[in-house]
């Protein structure tokens, strides 16, 4: 090709199972790409993360949408697919856990003004509820007259 063109040619079975060559890996076949998609699951590096699985559910999507498909393409489905799988798992979860800290959060908001300002012992309490104590606690709380009901309550529950 000459020195103005340069070009180069990857055979993607054959490169080093390491994180520089994984969006690589991902678009090779059969065990090479399944084992870049569970490198990919197990990445803690969000902004790569979320952009690959962004992207290769847009591909699951343009390749459903055809009517016929090759068995690498089919291939291609099922591991996008249980990729997608358990990052909409992922994602879930970590929704619950952030809506559920805000919940907490909020208790102890409403707490600190029915009750004035908590001790660290019994903010450290309150995180320690479980959910459904944490539903009942914001029932109890309007019925609140001062600290002392609280800890009753409080008490009650652990």
């Amino acid at each position: 090709m000459g020195d103005t063109l340069r070009m180069g040619f990857v055979v993607v079975h054959q490169l080093p199972v390491v994180s520089e060559t994984l969006l690589l890996r991902l678009f090779g076949k059969g065990s090479v790409q399944r084992q870049a998609i569970s490198e990919l699951l197990e990445l803690r590096e969000q902004p790569l993360k979320t952009v690959v699985l962004e992207n290769l559910t847009k591909l699951q999507i343009m390749l459903k949408k055809r009517t016929t498909h090759t068995q690498d393409e089919q291939d291609v489905m099922l591991n996008i697919d249980t990729l997608y799988e358990e990052w909409r798992n992922e994602a879930i979860q970590e929704g619950r856990e952030e809506e559920q800290t805000r919940q907490r959060s909020l208790i102890l908001c409403l707490l600190t003004r029915r009750i004035g300002v908590l001790s660290d012992e019994w903010c450290d309490r309150v995180r320690s509820l479980s959910m459904e104590q944490i539903e009942h606690l914001g029932e109890a709380l309007l019925d609140f007259q001062g600290a002392e009901d609280f800890r009753i309550w409080l008490e009650r529950m652990l």
